[in-house]
């Protein structure tokens, strides 16, 4: 069987580097490592108008059906675009700027096909510390409203939080474990 074609995802959890504008450069390089699922930094700490336009752009790609990669908003979808012989790109955001400060922005971009958001970063944001502050104060109220109910599908997870924040982690645990727990 092409490898290519294998039904074993292998995933790269975060892709600064993969940008729609990239792709016809990065994607030899992906396989070449032989990835073949990309969880793609769409966004860090830009505001939501830009970040909305990021996601938008890699929707422009996913029409394209002749570039290689395609947008997974599912487990299912991102076996389907594996089993193809396709680069399967889950849309993933580094920080909570692109919230604007607005909870219900989580729900708002999980309808536009975001599957991961890491809610903290390595410097301070809305939702808490990161590793590099040195306050060290851990998560934010404002990270708790973002964490509390389900959102359609989206994982929110923290990464690279300040020390004080790690006892707190269990308010966002669920950091990738949607797209991971079910790829065997």
């Amino acid at each position: 069987m092409d490898r290519s074609r294998s039904r074993t995802v292998r995933l790269d959890a975060a892709g600064p580097e993969l940008t729609p504008r990239a792709l016809p450069t990065q994607l030899g390089r992906i396989r070449k490592g032989k990835l073949n699922t990309v969880l793609a930094t769409v966004t860090a700490l830009e505001p939501p108008q830009q970040a909305i336009n990021a996601v938008n752009e890699w929707w422009k790609i996913d029409h394209a059906l002749d570039r290689g990669a395609r947008v997974a908003t599912s487990v299912e979808q991102i076996r389907q675009t594996v089993a193809a012989g396709d680069l399967a790109v889950v849309l993933h955001f580094q920080g909570s700027a692109p919230l604007g400060g607005q909870v219900e922005m989580v729900d708002t971009y999980a309808r536009l096909g975001v599957r991961v958001i890491q809610l903290t970063y390595n410097y301070a944001g809305l939702a808490g510390d990161g590793c590099l502050e040195e306050p060290n104060a851990g998560l934010t109220a404002f990270c708790a409203r973002a964490c509390a109910g389900t959102a359609r599908g989206l994982r929110r997870g923290t990464s690279a939080p300040g020390e004080d924040a790690r006892p707190q982690q269990g308010l966002c645990r669920t950091w990738y474990a949607g797209v991971l727990r079910y790829t065997g």
